[in-house]
């Protein structure tokens, strides 16, 4: 006969029936009582964040007054309630899609010139 490891959960009022369908048939190893509160979620959303705006939104928003160090625009992220670090992938769809570059004379981001005709046109 084949002998198996059951590892069950179940409330307090059922273990003396679990125990009694035993019935001499197995061996009871251990009984632990769990914490059965459940676990805070990991998920946090910002509480400064009080629109939904995107980031990709933000950073045309912000190089539309004008070209920014990547300082600057992790600096403006954070006070608007994102991530200090999430600029970066946001500028670099942005790049990818031609509205914004960047600028290795003086380290700055700005719009394309065809951004900056959208936007003012909007």
């Amino acid at each position: 006969m084949s002998k198996f490891a059951i590892h069950i959960i179940v409330p307090a009022k059922m273990i003396g029936t679990i125990i009694d369908l035993l019935d001499n048939e197995g061996i009871l190893v251990s009984v632990t009582p769990i914490d059965d509160e459940k676990k805070p979620s990991r998920h946090r959303v910002p509480r400064s964040r009080k629109n939904t705006q995107t980031g990709q939104e933000l950073v045309l928003q912000l190089l539309s007054s004008g070209a920014k160090t990547p300082q600057q625009l992790s600096t403006l992220f954070q006070a608007q309630g994102f991530s200090s670090s999430s600029y970066s992938p946001c500028c670099s769809k942005l790049h990818a899609a031609g509205k914004i570059h960047f600028s290795k004379t003086d380290g700055k981001w700005r719009l394309t010139d065809n951004t900056e005709q959208r936007l003012g046109a909007a």
